[in-house]
């Protein structure tokens, strides 16, 4: 149980770990190495992503040309 001693917080010594060390906990691991990890490779059956998709950038300009074809027809039928 931590207790405080002068305005200072003392170590508990049932976790090992006071505010003021550097080190991690006991048998704490600082890494676990999670975000090293690989991607498995997709099953077979998985589909792949089509290298042909539109990139953002496509997709805004086609977006702006269809916004503007749009305000065309409307025009026009107005």
């Amino acid at each position: 149980m931590s207790s405080v001693n002068a305005g200072n917080l003392a170590a508990s010594q049932d976790i090992g770990y006071g505010p003021g060390n550097d080190a991690a906990p006991q048998d704490v691991p600082r890494d676990s190495g999670a975000h090293h990890a690989r991607r498995a490779e997709p099953a077979e059956d998985e589909p792949r992503l089509d290298p042909r998709a539109a990139s953002h950038h496509d997709v805004f300009v086609m977006d702006q040309r269809v916004r503007s074809l749009s305000s065309f027809v409307h025009d026009t039928n107005a």
